[in-house]
């Protein structure tokens, strides 16, 4: 029987079309995929943990591994300790009510997929002394005949000729952190490292820093939220600070026996034992902004652990931790 005409235009119809099974199903689960999207996004996360939590954690993910918690790994005579990081899920960013937070710090879920050793302390002048003395490399600063360094509240940050990781414009040992280095140098330091060690190495994404450095706290700082509880984590702009510059007016109320860097290890790690995650320098990382507060700063701004900074520009207070891949 041929097609019933059109009804408005009178013209033959067509055979109607038949609809298979797989377009169905297709268009249902394109239906209903933003809602199952939701519903993924919401489900509960296993997070915050507490740091007795943060370290069974920590050996359970050592050991499906088949790995140690923490392992030293040496290159052209400088040693360097790692510490595993689990995998797991968390809340990057700061609350709307948090003190001092800054919009860009909005709430997110990240998931960090695959576990992976950090080092338990910033790079250090040391460290990266073996390194340009391997490879003869030039820093940004060094090339440029320039850094930036602090010359207190009267000049603030000011280019210094002549300034480098190697004349940062204040006294340091091979255990302070390597300063005035930018995201760039810190990048061929990790390629000498990949190359040395026949591993990954590289400086760590934003997500990867800030979950490290939490340890599954959601507080505004590792330790909690009394950010007078900093004196016991980091080293920052303190009654020192004020001392040497009675003009500053960034400084906490405590004495915490450095004015400019410290060396690494001079206080409490957090709960998977990463060193000064909050202090001393600001860390770079690959998506760009420096975190974790550094010698110069307030305790209760740049400390907190959503606080992302400038990207590293060769500052006497920015340096950077490595992240070793479990392959």
């Amino acid at each position: 029987m041929p097609p019933a005409p059109d009804p408005i235009t009178g013209e033959a119809g067509t055979p109607p079309r038949r609809v298979d099974t797989f377009t169905i199903v297709l268009l249902i689960a394109l239906g209903i995929a933003p809602i199952v999207g939701v519903l993924w996004y919401m489900r509960p996360i296993d997070w915050p943990f507490d740091a007795a939590q943060a370290r069974r954690r920590q050996a359970g993910a050592a050991k499906r591994l088949g790995v140690e918690p923490t392992q030293t790994v040496t290159a052209a005579g400088a040693s360097f300790e790692l510490v595993l990081v689990p995998p797991g899920q968390f809340m990057m960013g700061s609350p709307r009510g948090e003190p001092h937070r800054e919009g860009k710090e909005e709430l997110r879920r990240e998931t960090i997929g695959d576990a992976f050793y950090m080092s338990a302390t910033e790079v250090t002048r040391g460290q990266f002394s073996a390194f340009a003395s391997a490879t003869s490399y030039k820093t940004d600063a060094e090339r440029t005949g320039y850094a930036h360094v602090n010359s207190g509240p009267e000049k603030g940050w000011e280019k210094r000729a002549g300034a480098s990781w190697r004349e940062p414009g204040f006294e340091q040992t091979d255990d302070h952190p390597v300063v005035c280095v930018t995201l760039k140098d810190a990048g061929e330091f990790c390629r000498w490292l990949s190359a040395e060690l026949g591993r990954t190495v590289r400086v760590p994404s934003g997500p990867e820093w800030e979950y490290a450095c939490r340890a599954g706290a959601e507080a505004a700082y590792h330790w909690g939220d009394d950010y007078r509880e900093a004196s016991a984590y980091c080293n920052l702009s303190g009654a020192e600070a004020a001392a040497h510059w009675p003009d500053w007016d960034q400084c906490a109320d405590w004495d915490d026996g450095f004015v400019f860097t410290a060396p690494v290890r001079s206080f409490q790690p957090n709960a998977w034992g990463l060193y000064d995650m909050a202090g001393n320098a600001e860390e770079s990382t690959a998506n760009g902004p420096c975190r974790g507060g550094s010698w110069n700063v307030d305790p209760w701004w740049y400390c907190r652990s959503a606080h992302r900074s400038n990207p590293a520009n060769g500052y006497s207070s920015e340096g950077f931790r490595i992240v070793v891949e479990i392959e």
